[in-house]
């Protein structure tokens, strides 16, 4: 059975989506490859088979590096008069590789709907090539459509619930948002997963080979709709001994300058950048907060966390509180609340003993819900429905 995973980014950010392809793909049983777009990293770093295709937003995104307004404003109007005949060659082209290749599975992981357009382009190409199990998979919830595109996404959105022979996604609160903002209908909920083991690096890190300090820790991007502004607001108000470790980058320097501007007298917090390999991070944290505002369907770190015993505090806001068990494997603060966040991170920093059972239950939850197996169940049950 020959499966196919779509992927599509540009610009390497922690990702969630990521993740879970690299657990499926490293995982699955049967042949596979993947489809990316020429800007993305996965293929270099997996050892994968895979397919690079250029595409026309990639193609847009490049011109915003020439210095020239002019002619950028001119490559971008030439691109967009462009996109329709290029997607149509370039679904003509997945659908000959498709059918050349045997594919019997796509699963195309989506971002945000509408997300990338490869994704959706071999949905279609999928539905033409006559694929038995075409899923899309959104990982995201919709952004604001602009006025002018509203019947555009409809029509698309129709053509896609047609193509795709199931659209899934990561938690109720994203099915409920997509559901209820575009015209895709009858999602299904599969839950993200991680693998419980990975070997540890070899790498040493100096910062957290040393002091006994509580250590807390922001682990993704460094973006607004993360919501750290607030998790800062409330730990520059904490008397007590703490270190925070703000792990990750982004495409926004303006907002990690406000961070810093933020944080700037207080030495207790560390911007540590992206890192590659977080398991030895993660084997000396104490504490991980998530204080997503905006655009969080769900948390990988927070399972991250949980493997490893580490308890939680995320903000309400999207499916992150389907993951939590409030009070039990960590605790769960009103969104852009600061106050009533640092009054949760001063009851864990001031109770170890809270925090390890947290912990152990945080590890328990991650085992009965968010295994890799359970993931892998999942995505194996749409091919069963099927047959």
């Amino acid at each position: 059975m020959s499966t196919i995973f779509v992927t599509q980014e540009v610009g390497k950010i922690p990702s969630g989506v990521y993740t879970v392809i690299s657990e499926l793909y490293e995982n699955w049983d049967y042949q596979k490859f993947l489809f990316s777009n020429k800007l993305h990293w996965i293929a270099k770093e997996q050892n994968v088979e895979s397919l690079s295709l250029y595409l026309p937003s990639e193609l847009s995104y490049l011109t915003s590096k020439l210095k020239n307004k002019v002619l950028v404003f001119l490559l971008k109007g030439l691109i967009k008069i462009l996109l329709l005949p290029y997607s149509i060659i370039l679904i003509i082209f997945l659908v000959y590789v498709l059918k050349k290749r045997g594919i019997k599975t796509i699963y195309s992981h989506n971002g945000g709907w509408p997300g990338g357009e490869l994704n959706r382009l071999t949905i279609i190409a999928g539905k033409l090539a006559n694929i038995k199990n075409n899923i899309l998979i959104i990982h995201n919830t919709p952004k604001k459509v602009p006025l002018y595109k509203i019947t555009i996404n409809f029509l698309l959105e129709k053509l896609i619930q047609y193509c795709a022979t199931d659209i899934v996604t990561v938690s109720v609160a994203c099915r409920e948002s997509i559901e209820d903002n575009t015209a895709l209908k009858n999602l299904k909920v599969i839950y993200n997963g991680v693998s419980d083991c990975k070997s540890a690096s070899n790498k040493k890190n100096n910062i957290l080979n040393k002091n006994e300090v509580y250590r807390i820790a922001f682990i993704g991007e460094i973006d607004r709709r993360k919501g750290l502004h607030t998790m800062l607001k409330a730990l520059t108000r904490i008397e007590e001994n703490f270190e925070a470790l703000i792990i990750g980058n982004g495409n926004d320097k303006n907002y990690l300058d406000q961070l810093k501007k933020l944080s700037r007298h207080d030495k207790r917090i560390k911007f540590l950048g992206f890192i590659d390999d977080l398991t030895s991070f993660y084997k000396k944290i104490d504490l991980l907060i998530l204080p997503s505002e905006s655009f969080e369907s769900f948390g990988m770190t927070i399972i991250e966390a949980m493997k490893f015993k580490i308890p939680v505090i995320c903000s309400d806001f999207g499916g992150m509180k389907e993951v939590i068990s409030n009070y039990e494997t960590g605790l769960i603060f009103e969104s852009g609340n600061s106050k009533d966040l640092e009054e949760k991170i001063r009851l864990l920093v001031n109770n170890n003993e809270l925090s390890r059972s947290y912990g152990i239950a945080g590890r328990k939850r991650y085992l009965d819900k968010f295994s890799l197996k359970n993931m892998l169940d999942g995505y194996m049950s749409l091919l069963i429905s099927q047959s």
